[in-house]
């Protein structure tokens, strides 16, 4: 992004090593096949989560054309009912201008766009909306994600390449051999089978003892953070000596020899 080449080039003038880790756009798909009431939950969990500031939140909700009306409801009846603040003024802000500008357009908004003040937002779903609005390619860090109607597998494809930051993709599908499938195929850090990844600051999350396996993908970052390897780069190895106490030198003890 155009931030991360701002900071990898600062870096470069002093050979400064970094991992930049700088946020996906993930995408969740809900195929024909998938439990909608799991996927609403899962996907309001993650939107939710933080205030839906964290690198993992999903930004756009592709579900197939069969089961949407069924996954709008199950959306509308999981709602959220509270509001939560965002890091600054300006980021409410902007998810607010999205979500109005997506109404304005024709989506639904759930809930409705109304109780948010200067900085505390509710956590929102837009309904319905176009596969090219500002929303769906979800440039923005808060919590808000579009659901988009879908006829088949490669329009979801398209939609989700628009966007090249995934590092977290969710597939929602009865069928093992149909989320292999389709996880081979979206080019994402992690693919995650009928759940979500709830993001954790730790790095020792990663069961990998050597280069861990969750990496970022395209515009999402560089190097990784997670797991061992990480955490020994990002370490300077030192050493450290405990100085011998003083020895404490007696008289030396008559013995009876005398020289002559």
């Amino acid at each position: 992004t155009e931030v991360g080449r701002a900071i990898a080039q600062s870096l470069a003038r002093t050979l400064t090593p970094s991992t930049l880790e700088l946020s996906g756009r993930d995408t969740v798909f809900v195929l024909d096949d998938a439990d909608v009431e799991l996927a609403a939950e899962r996907i309001w969990n993650l939107v939710e989560m933080n205030c839906g500031q964290t690198c993992m939140a999903p930004r756009r909700v592709l579900a197939d054309a069969s089961i949407f009306d069924h996954l709008t409801e199950a959306l509308r009846a999981a709602t959220p009912e509270s509001s939560r603040a965002m890091i600054d003024e300006q980021a409410s802000r902007h998810v607010s201008v999205l979500a109005s500008e997506a109404e304005q357009s024709g989506a639904e908004l759930i809930p409705p766009l109304d109780g948010d003040d200067a900085q505390r937002v509710a956590a929102r779903i837009v309904i319905s909306a176009d596969p090219d609005a500002e929303v769906v390619a979800g440039d923005h860090f808060g919590p808000l994600c579009a659901v988009v109607r879908c006829a088949t597998e490669d329009e979801m494809l398209r939609i989700h390449r628009d966007c090249t930051q995934h590092l977290a993709t969710s597939v929602f599908t009865a069928s093992r051999s149909r989320f292999e499938s389709l996880a081979g195929r979206v080019a994402s850090s992690t693919v995650v089978h009928n759940d979500v990844v709830l993001p954790t600051a730790s790095t020792a999350t990663a069961r990998s003892t050597s280069r861990p396996r969750c990496s970022p993908r395209h515009e999402a970052g560089s190097s990784r953070s997670r797991g061992v390897w990480p955490v020994r780069q990002w370490s300077i190895t030192m050493s450290s000596c405990r100085p011998h106490p003083p020895r404490l030198h007696a008289a030396p003890r008559d013995l009876g020899v005398h020289r002559v």
